[in-house]
């Protein structure tokens, strides 16, 4: 996800194509990961299906992006328009309110938290 997020925010479809691409390989490293985490017991065989499937299904859905890319009339970001102003934050980064957090998973982190 943070390699898609990187690369959407970057000017040009080759870079935006070439994040795809990063992000890509990484999934597959997850497979793998999934694979050595069933041969060490470390999740069982429903788990492993599960996951394996799902990142499989994530892999062709990062692939159709990166073909839709190629043949997209998408070149570049206009990069002529401004940026504006970097404002401060208005709330501290720490605070709970700056991210925006519903209270219900607040309360849920928190006494996940003290159980540690």
């Amino acid at each position: 996800m943070d390699n898609i997020a990187e690369g959407f925010d970057r000017f040009s479809r080759s870079e935006f194509k070439q994040a795809l691409v990063i992000a890509r390989g990484s999934n597959a490293e997850v497979r793998s990961q999934l694979y050595r985490a069933k041969d060490r017991h470390w999740i069982n065989a429903e788990e492993s299906t599960q996951l394996l499937k799902a990142t499989s299904g994530l892999g062709i859905k990062i692939h159709n992006l990166i073909q839709h890319l190629q043949h997209s009339d998408y070149k570049e970001k206009p990069t002529n328009k401004p940026l504006g102003d970097i404002k401060e934050a208005l709330v501290p980064y720490d605070s709970e309110q700056s991210y925006n957090i519903p209270p219900e998973f607040i309360a849920l982190f928190n006494s996940n938290d003290s159980n540690a």
